[in-house]
């Protein structure tokens, strides 16, 4: 999945066929608005109701934060990995690390471009409340 998820996203669970293991991977995915968050729910609750299981990779971050404010937006499925976004506090370059689900997610880390210090660009409680 990739791009804006809006009002004109088309996410047909229609294509998906019934009775198997189904990956979405939402690492393209750059925002998503009030109305991308209803048809993302509606997507996902029908996909979960034909597929025997459903993991999420990848998940972007606008994603991430839908996820960790809305109760439903993840319905049954199960997040593999996420992306964090982060800031160099020298150079302010911003990156995106990729974390599994189970992974520790550091305090700080190191910048690609300078070697400074990053720090999460979100605030780390309420962007990782998803994962519970």
């Amino acid at each position: 999945m990739s791009g804006i998820i809006s009002e004109l996203a088309t996410l047909d669970p229609a294509e998906i066929p019934g009775g198997i293991h189904v990956v979405v991977d939402c690492g393209g995915v750059l925002s998503i608005n009030s109305f991308g968050v209803r048809t993302w729910v509606n997507y996902l609750d029908a996909v979960c109701g034909k597929a025997t299981s459903v993991a999420i990779r990848r998940m972007a971050p606008a994603l991430v934060a839908q996820a960790s404010m809305i109760s439903n937006f993840l319905s049954k499925a199960e997040v593999e990995s996420f992306f964090t976004p982060w800031c160099c506090t020298s150079c302010e370059h911003e990156t995106v690390v990729l974390y599994g689900i189970n992974d520790e997610v550091p305090h700080t880390g190191t910048c690609p471009e300078c070697e400074g210090e990053t720090e999460l660009d979100e605030i780390r409680e309420s962007y990782l409340a998803f994962r519970g």
